[in-house]
């Protein structure tokens, strides 16, 4: 098991107010912990990915097709799969084919620091081509450690992951050399008829550390093939087509992270991704309509350089070149595309005294496509800091702007024929988000308030259309989103808990559409209400009970056929045997309830599931 950050690092993860790299905040003492805001980082079924750690994650909706480590469209303050942004380091990562599979990251949770949840100037200076959020990972120091399990999950499934880190004991070139390792496979039949999956990872690190710097070098490769009835169209055909999906996804790259100065830091780097996609529509009678070839080569750089106690420059800069080699994906204008972006502010910190602060942020992002024109983004922000013994809050109002270019999948679907109709003349979608904010911690506790207002032009959401004769169609229509965030995390000796609620509005404007629709897959799909709890307790006896809790009220949905209400409970265990302290027995039961929610409307949900996995740290 790496080493877990203090609980500083923890708390500003969970409110997700790093700006960029670096921003300098008041000192709390450090205390450590071993959690994140979701308590069961394993799930039932099959290995850890790193969206695992995202399925309670109070910010972050993560909507399943069947397991979450199958395929999930990740989104955030109730934009769609499209909308959210993930980043590696300084890296953004990308699929060009379709936003299903931006959370298709093959690494290792090990080698990975907790994820970030950016929105507003945090994520539009932070990312590239997100409109919404940001899903944001770093790179996790290398130790000599290393652990094996091995697990059986009911129905039917079993899993086996490897892990190994390595830290030479002596410098090399004044730094410390590391290397890194991990293999996981697993494979089931899954918790409806049809719903098989077989996964394989395979990935490697080399590390360079330094007092005030780190290099990672990485090459990581998963293979997933899985079966769901009705995975992508539901059952507006009428019934449950038995669908599959097979890819292989390789990433390789080089992150270097440099702290230099006081207070200055600067995160580069590079890195290439290749994606091979079989998609079939009837499992039954393969074919080789859906098949296709996707690779990103991309470069990032972000940056914080402070000029002197009051004034500190914040900067970065992202490009990326995509290209598609597909069966049916070619009714578009063109099969390749690079992307550029550029982010400055200026940051101007005032004293109002020995207690707090007035910093005031300001600046602008630019982003443009080799087939799109560029577009211009104010970002500003003004928070007020006090810092009272070991008790820090903050309260903050900002207006941060994105946009955003769609995807193969949306503009080279053809119009007439297929399961998919895209829209070649889709232009680039353009947000503006106003927000109020505010934000308390101490050692023992965090809480953060936020209401949000974002209007977005031109968005771009996938709708169905009664008696249409494709499963869903590309449409663009302007929608306002007004939203409401709250969260708390308390932790005690023993025990943690955070607890979280969101509400979201939407207000579409569907203007001229040519044709209406009659409900929508994605856009749409929100839960008005959602309140999650997740909760650790460590007993005697080396035991340690966890729960995942959500209860939510969807947006009525004309496709959704079992209810707009669910509650969904995962359940976990782990139990150290005294006469072993390198061995953990853990049983996790996943949809507790055995809940028949669609996340995905008119897709069947995932059933209960339950595992018994054997961990050996060494």
């Amino acid at each position: 098991m790496r080493i877990q950050p203090t609980l500083l690092t923890t708390l500003a993860t969970l409110l997700g107010t790093t700006q960029l790299v670096g921003e300098d905040v008041f000192e709390l003492p450090p205390i450590t912990t071993t959690r994140s805001p979701v308590a069961n980082e394993v799930p039932a079924s099959g290995f850890a990915l790193p969206v695992t750690l995202l399925r309670y994650e109070p910010r972050v909706d993560v909507q399943g097709r069947g397991l979450a480590e199958n395929q999930a469209d990740v989104t955030i303050r109730g934009g769609i799969f499209e909308n959210t942004g993930f980043t590696l380091g300084a890296l953004p990562l990308y699929d060009p084919q379709t936003g299903h599979y931006f959370a298709e990251l093959p690494l290792d949770p090990h080698m990975l620091l907790r994820p970030t949840i950016k929105t507003g100037v945090a994520s539009a200076m932070g990312s590239l081509n997100a409109t919404t959020g940001t899903v944001a990972y770093g790179f996790a120091p290398i130790d000599t450690q290393g652990e094996a399990s091995i697990g059986y999950t009911l129905p039917d499934g079993h899993s086996e992951s490897l892990y190994q880190g390595y830290r030479l004991a002596q410098p090399v070139l004044g730094q410390t050399l590391a290397f890194d390792f991990g293999a996981a496979r697993a494979s089931g039949e899954g918790t409806v008829d049809r719903g098989d999956y077989q996964t394989e990872r395979l990935g490697g690190r080399m590390q360079l550390q330094g007092e005030d710097r780190q290099t990672d070098l990485f090459a990581t490769y998963m293979d997933k093939e899985y079966g769901w009835p009705g995975l992508y169209v539901g059952d507006v055909f009428g019934r449950l087509y038995p669908e599959y999906d097979s890819y292989e996804v390789f990433l390789a790259g080089l992150n270097h992270q440099q702290r230099y100065g006081a207070g200055s830091e600067v995160v580069a780097g590079v890195y290439y991704r290749n994606l091979l996609d079989d998609y079939e529509f009837d499992r039954d009678a393969p074919d080789n309509a859906y098949e296709h070839e996707t690779t990103v080569s991309g470069a990032g750089v972000q940056g914080r350089h402070v000029l002197n106690p009051t004034w500190a420059v914040l900067y970065g800069a992202a490009a990326m070149m995509d290209s598609i080699e597909s069966s049916n994906l070619t009714h578009g204008k063109f099969m390749s595309r690079s992307y550029w972006s550029a982010d400055a502010a200026a940051e101007y910190r005032y004293s109002l005294g020995t207690d707090s602060e007035l910093v005031v942020l300001g600046g602008v992002s630019y982003f443009e496509t080799n087939r799109d024109d560029g577009t211009i983004s104010p970002q500003a922000r003004v928070s007020w800091r006090q810092q009272q013994a070991a008790r820090q809050q903050t309260v903050y109002a900002e207006l941060s702007g994105a946009s955003q270019v769609m995807g193969y999948t949306a503009l080279n679907s053809s119009t007439t024929g297929g399961l998919f109709r895209g829209n070649a003349d889709l232009g680039p979608v353009e947000t503006l988000n106003y927000e109020l904010g505010y934000t308390v911690e101490s050692q023992d506790y965090v809480a953060r308030a936020a209401v949000f207002y974002r209007t977005a032009d031109d968005f771009v959401d996938w709708v169905y259309i009664q008696g249409g004769s494709a499963g869903r169609y590309a449409r663009a229509f302007d929608v306002d989103t007004t939203g409401v965030e709250l969260m708390g995390t308390r932790r005690w000796e023993k025990a943690s808990a955070t607890l979280g609620y969101t509400y979201l509005d939407k207000d579409p404007d569907y203007g001229d559409l040519d044709q209406p629709f009659d409900a929508s897959f994605y856009g749409l799909n929100y839960a008005e209400h959602r309140l999650t709890l997740s909760g650790v307790l460590n007993l005697p006896q080396a035991f340690e009970w966890r729960a995942d809790i959500e209860a939510r009220q969807q947006e009525e949905n004309a496709l959704r056929s079992d209810g707009d209400e669910a509650l969904l409970i995962s359940l976990g265990g782990t139990w150290q045997p005294g006469w072993n302290e390198h061995l953990a027995l853990d049983l996790v039961v996943d949809n507790v309830l055995n809940t028949n929610f669609q996340e995905l409307p008119g897709t069947p949900s995932e059933g209960r599931s339950a595992s018994l996995r054997a961990t050996y740290r060494w």
